[in-house]
């Protein structure tokens, strides 16, 4: 197993040994797949510049494309995600493509209220050089998460805030991002059906 690094006991990370350059591939073909059928919707989330798939995030799951490295990278989120959180609970994933142009990037926001029990993570596929920062509730200072290409991101959605910053060079910034729920805390009619057990 790699090793976890935890900042300020809220925000994991982890290397896993995938192929990124096969998931990037399989990142542009759903990304590709998502805009040509849902991008004459209008998505459900508005809070930054660019990044059209991450708007439509609601509308699919990017683990459920049958490509190249899908399967490993959804037990890997599926292991770390039960040895980082310790949770037993029946858990589902929803998970969807963000991918930055130049100039791109995602503001300040939150997922879900703490209360649900839910957690929030990306896995790095192309994201060097940039961070990724984090707004936690009694801690004053903003923690800055180094992003490293093949790293997991993992934390609580506690109430936290955290953003992107604009992506500033010509080779798209790429992550896959995610949220786990406790089944009895997801309310489907908010989603297309398309969240997946946690096994």
């Amino acid at each position: 197993m790699e090793k976890i690094e935890t900042y300020h006991n809220y925000v994991s990370t982890v290397k896993l040994g995938l192929n990124t350059e096969k998931i990037l591939q399989s990142c542009n073909y759903v990304a590709d797949d998502v805009i040509k059928r849902y991008g004459h919707l209008k998505g459900g989330y508005e809070a930054g510049k660019g990044i059209e798939t991450t708007k439509l995030y609601n509308h699919y799951n990017f683990l459920m494309y049958p490509l190249p490295e899908m399967g490993r990278l959804y037990k890997n989120i599926c292991h770390y995600f039960r040895e980082i959180s310790k949770s037993k609970e029946e858990c589902f994933i929803q998970c969807w493509v963000n991918i930055f142009n130049k100039g791109d990037y995602i503001d300040w926001h939150s997922h879900w209220p703490s209360e649900l029990n839910t957690w929030h993570g990306f896995y790095c596929v192309n994201a060097e050089p940039s961070v990724t920062s984090y707004k936690i509730h009694g801690i004053d200072n903003q923690i800055d998460v180094i992003n490293k290409n093949d790293q997991l991101v993992i934390s609580p959605s506690g109430g936290d805030l955290h953003r992107t910053w604009d992506w500033e060079y010509e080779n798209p910034r790429v992550t896959i991002a995610f949220d786990i729920a406790p089944g009895k805390n997801i309310d489907i009619e908010d989603y297309e059906n398309h969240w997946i057990p946690v096994i």
